[in-house]
């Protein structure tokens, strides 16, 4: 299995990373044009949540989760917002575990499963819950990411969500049928400094109704000590 140097963020949760380094916290704010399409990225193949085949269910028991973010026996295990960046397969991770709690975790290339359990009702105890997490795979520049990740949920009465970046940038993120949404910058993004910066969550109306400021920090290793690598500041006109 690949190793992956990671730093995942997640609202007040339990937190657990299968298959990489870890840490974990969670998170408000602003405006911007639409981005567009990114280079280096695809849209999610579908917006309807995909339950794991026998074989892949009976496989992922096998491979990760032990304890307490173990799937219960008879949950379904589902797939959110699987994508393709930077020529790699990402997806969204749910499930229950056996005392009720709502899981979810990204799946990152290579086999690694970030994992949190908390009660549903923990989770929706706003508008939106975001995490977020960056990955340092593959090898490259010590004081980058190579990939950054969000992910998380919208409830009523959230029904779309958008991302906007440093550079005051936005982009609509695909909301499934369970609520779940799921994006990935991918290294052209990162390289040219426009960072996510905002999850912004929008009713029916098109009102916001709640943002959440995303934690933006680079890797915290010797090299990017040494070099004094710090992260890009949004443009004032959104900050």
């Amino acid at each position: 299995m690949r190793r992956m140097r990671q730093r995942v963020i997640v609202s007040a949760v339990f937190g657990l990373m299968l298959g990489g380094a870890v840490a974990a916290v969670g998170l408000a704010h602003a405006a911007g044009g639409d981005a567009g399409p990114l280079t280096g990225e695809s849209e999610p193949t579908s917006i309807a949540p995909v339950t794991l085949s026998a074989t892949d269910d009976e496989e992922f028991r096998a491979t990760w989760p032990t304890g307490r973010s173990a799937p219960a026996p008879d949950a379904p295990i589902k797939r959110h917002g699987a994508v393709t960046v930077d020529g790699e397969h990402w997806s969204f991770t749910t499930y229950e575990n056996a005392a009720g709690e709502f899981c979810h975790g990204a799946r990152l290339p290579g086999g690694g499963q970030g994992i949190s359990c908390a009660p549903l009702e923990l989770l929706r105890s706003k508008p939106i819950f975001v995490s977020q997490g960056g990955s340092q795979y593959p090898a490259g520049d010590p004081t980058r990411w190579s990939r950054r990740w969000i992910a998380g949920f919208a409830f009523p009465p959230v029904v779309t969500v958008d991302v906007l970046f440093t550079d005051c940038s936005t982009r609509a993120l695909e909301v499934d049928m369970d609520g779940a949404f799921f994006f990935v910058a991918g290294s052209s993004l990162l390289k040219g400094d426009v960072w996510p910066y905002t999850v912004r969550g929008f009713d029916a109306a098109g009102r916001v109704v709640v943002e959440e400021r995303l934690r933006i920090e680079v890797p915290d290793t010797q090299a990017a000590l040494a070099a004094g690598a710090k992260a890009p500041k949004p443009k004032p006109e959104c900050a």
